[in-house]
């Protein structure tokens, strides 16, 4: 998707008007991609909100550099499963350790009991 490259290298390059992303389950394809678009956006301080609709594939690959990221405000999750101890543990630094998220939506997510631990 052309948009989209265009979108991350606005990202990469700390654009102040690239304040949002949305990946869709088509986006990404394979662990070094999704590897390395978790490190653009870990290392990016301009992104506000970030959507991930449907794409749980790699999610431990994303979130690996999204944990270097202190400015995401809000994360909505949709539509993946979310169960799964080794993802939110995956997700876990991101979340304990940016203190500016004010937000976070795991919508149609299946959270289970070993989800609800990781995040307390």
């Amino acid at each position: 998707d052309p948009e989209l490259a265009r979108q991350i290298l606005r990202i990469k390059h700390n654009d102040p008007d690239a304040t949002s992303l949305q990946l869709n389950r088509v986006d990404l394809n394979g662990a070094v991609a999704t590897r390395r678009l978790g490190h653009i956006i870990g290392q990016n301080t301009i992104v506000e909100e970030l959507k991930i609709l449907g794409y749980d594939l790699g999610m431990a690959e994303l979130c690996t550099g999204l944990q270097n990221n202190r400015c995401i405000q809000k994360i909505y999750f949709y539509s993946f499963d979310l169960r799964d101890a080794e993802k939110m543990s995956s997700l876990a630094p991101f979340l304990s350790n940016n203190p500016s998220l004010t937000y976070i939506t795991p919508d149609d997510c299946n959270l289970g009991p070993d989800s609800f631990n990781i995040l307390s």
